[in-house]
């Protein structure tokens, strides 16, 4: 009886032992990952760990994290053939949802996104006496598809700081179009213009530049009828 005693005994301190090996174990395993949490954890490009799970701490455009070289790149705009990298500046307007709307604001459907620009290095053409370039938007419109609209400086006004839409009569009435109409099916397909239906009437966007700054643009948005109504306007500013 002392022996079952003595054995049962035994049995049950090597048990305690390996229940307290387990524990040890446990708790070293949990402290490990504690501890790298923040440090192990991969995260994707242009994110960054943040309380224990992957944030953006680039620029979240379109659904997309990116880094803000990447989304300004030249390489990204794909507008009229012709125009070298180094002409091309980008610009970025972050979305302001804090500010009070006016009911015809609203009818831009990027009034609460961010908006992605380009702009060709503006020219002085003296055959017109007119500053021109053109420029390119990405909205969330269409997955972030470009639209882009030729620019001339106002008639008498040969200034380098203003510049507003200018488009040549083949594209009547419209501001901006796709600039990718031409590789899409079907052949030949026409440019899409960038619109929106008021008082079922059809308004076309277009764009009207300030340049404040060498890294800052003043873009009035507007919708405009083909007989040259202004149907709704709207103000954003672009950061280079």
């Amino acid at each position: 009886m002392c022996k079952n005693s003595v054995g049962e005994s035994e049995n049950i301190h090597q048990l305690t032992m390996k229940i307290k090996l387990i524990l040890t174990t446990t708790v070293f395993i949990l402290a490990g990952l504690s501890s790298c949490k923040d440090d192990c954890l991969t995260c994707p490009n242009n994110e960054a760990v943040v309380n224990g799970q992957c944030e953006c701490i680039g620029v979240f455009f379109n659904g997309v994290c990116t880094s803000e070289a990447e989304l300004l790149s030249p390489n990204n705009f794909s507008g009229p053939t012709g125009a070298s990298p180094d002409e091309i500046i980008g610009y970025i307007s972050y979305a302001d949802t804090s500010r009070v709307l006016s009911p015809t604001e609203k009818l831009f459907d990027f009034w609460d996104g961010d908006i992605r620009l380009f702009l060709i290095e503006i020219t002085f053409n003296r055959a017109n006496n007119r500053y021109e370039s053109y420029c390119s938007i990405s909205t969330p419109r269409d997955n972030g598809k470009q639209y882009f609209s030729s620019l001339l400086s106002p008639i008498g006004m040969p200034r380098a700081d203003t510049l507003r839409y200018y488009w040549p009569s083949a594209y009547d009435y419209n501001g901006f179009v796709t600039t990718t109409y031409y590789r899409e099916p079907p052949a030949g397909q026409w440019a899409k213009h960038y619109t929106t239906e008021i008082d079922e009437q059809t308004c076309y966007l277009r764009p009207y530049i300030k340049i404040l700054d060498k890294d800052v643009l003043r873009v009035t948005f507007r919708y405009v009828t083909s007989d040259e109504v202004i149907k709704a306007e709207f103000v954003r500013l672009f950061q280079r």
